[in-house]
């Protein structure tokens, strides 16, 4: 059975350090070769672990790609039941694949707050983890601390995109130790993507995110300013009311102040026309009024996204801020859009949405905005990262930050970074197993095959 694999995917296949990280751009087959080193791994009776950071990615990527490479090799195993084959070294087996080979693999969700106790009383064999960036230290040495399993080997796999300076960075490339190796890739290594992918990114991505998500480098985003890019020369003009454009209104629902921003699009571009800004005991009522009085009369659209937080009811009114929003909006304009949706977008991917407006890593600026918007233009300049915390905006001023972050959801909703087809494996594994053979089956011979001219598969 061959297995095509690039380079630096053969390379961290063959890696003996006890734990190997393969830090590498999005779409490198990271998941693939972490399946595959699972995969061989399953040859002799042992106990592993698939690891992710949530259910989601654990379901749809680690353990399809996982169930599919089982497939390809003619292993027979089930999953969520007890093995047919040998008695179960598990008294429950939700979560557990048990394969012919007399291995059994437990498949787990690693965000700290459950691993600890899913982990509990288990020893491994071995263990691979998909995109470590997600999870903490503390899960990693947890997982070593299981490593204790009779029969060896005993070491650990960890795939992932970089994410600046954090645990996995020093422990494996600032501060190396002797049973710690690292292989790295970028996107461009896997030859199967379709022509010209990589170079289609660089109008999704920031620059400093392209080198990061594609380019495989260890770019330390999470400091300093959360738009470092941002130039008043280079990004504020003026930006009158375009006709026959509809209003976008971007909103942070606060009492004091509640901040909204006017917007435009422009094909891949935006404009930002104008700011609301309510500085003392807010209504979400008064600020429609507001922007009805300046653009009612020359729009008869407008597309509304807020802090999902207005989703929420109180126990002063029975109707939520934005069910507020939404049909004070319908009274002042002919055609009202509501764009929300029922979560807040995670902080670092609407800040990433906004910084690859300000700095595509291709062609030029993809936003413009108005002069008069001036609490806005003094956020983009001062909300930083909160010190050793990246994905958390500092907070510490209360005025600061929330035009910031009315603009973020829209920058995310209408310019989501990496938007469009995500190549590679998706979906989810079916609980309901199909049929296995009793039997048993004898583990194939697995032969990764260096194919420079192809890449992975």
């Amino acid at each position: 059975m061959d297995f095509q694999l690039s380079p630096p995917q053969m390379r961290f296949l063959r890696d003996q350090h006890r734990s190997a990280l393969f830090l590498a751009g999005i779409g490198s087959g990271k998941t693939h070769v972490g399946c595959l080193w699972a995969l061989c791994q399953s040859a002799t009776p042992s106990v592993g672990l698939l690891g992710a950071q949530n259910p989601s990615q654990l379901n749809s990527v680690v353990i399809k790609c996982f169930a599919a490479m089982l497939d390809q090799a003619g292993i027979n195993y089930c999953y969520g039941s007890e093995p047919p084959w040998f008695k179960s070294r598990f008294e429950r087996h939700s979560n557990i694949l048990s394969l012919s080979t007399g291995t059994q693999v437990l498949a787990a969700s690693m965000h700290e707050s459950g691993a600890d106790r899913t982990l509990r009383g288990t020893e491994l064999n071995w263990a691979y983890l998909d995109e470590t960036r997600d999870m903490s230290e503390d899960v990693y040495h947890m997982v070593l601390g299981r490593m204790r399993a009779r029969g060896g080997p005993h070491h650990v796999r960890l795939t992932s995109t970089p994410r600046g300076h954090d645990w996995a960075w020093r422990l494996f490339v600032d501060q190396p130790g002797q049973d710690r190796g690292i292989t790295r890739a970028t996107t461009m290594d896997n030859r199967h993507l379709p022509p010209g992918y990589a170079e289609s990114l660089k109008s999704q991505y920031s620059s400093d995110l392209y080198r990061q998500e594609v380019l495989g480098e260890i770019v330390n985003m999470g400091t300093g300013r959360a738009c470092p890019a941002f130039d008043r020369a280079r990004h504020v003009s003026p930006c009158p009311f375009a006709p026959g454009l509809p209003l976008i209104l971007g909103l942070d629902f606060n009492v004091s102040p509640m901040a909204g921003v006017v917007c435009q699009r422009q094909g891949d571009s935006l404009r930002v026309i104008d700011e609301l800004w309510i500085q003392d005991n807010a209504q979400t009522r008064q600020l429609v009024a507001i922007l009805a009085g300046r653009y009612a009369s020359k729009s008869p659209e407008v597309h509304h996204v807020s802090d999902a937080s207005g989703l929420s009811r109180n126990t002063k009114t029975l109707d939520t801020d934005a069910a507020i929003l939404d049909a004070e909006l319908r009274r002042a304009f002919r055609r009202v859009v509501n764009l929300q949706v029922g979560h807040n977008p995670r902080v670092v991917d609407r800040v990433n949405s906004l910084n690859t407006l300000l700095d595509p890593a291709s062609g030029g600026t993809r936003i413009a905005i108005d002069p008069r918007c001036t609490h806005l233009c003094a956020d983009l300049e001062s909300v930083s990262w909160l010190p050793g915390d990246y994905g958390s905006l500092d907070k510490g001023d209360p005025m600061t930050g929330h035009i910031f972050d009315a603009l973020g959801y829209v920058t995310h909703r209408l310019f989501p970074v990496g938007g469009g087809k995500s190549w590679g494996l998706d979906g989810s594994l079916d609980p309901v197993q199909r049929p296995v053979d009793p039997r048993g089956a004898k583990f194939p011979m697995i032969q990764p095959v260096l194919l420079p001219a192809k890449g992975v598969q």
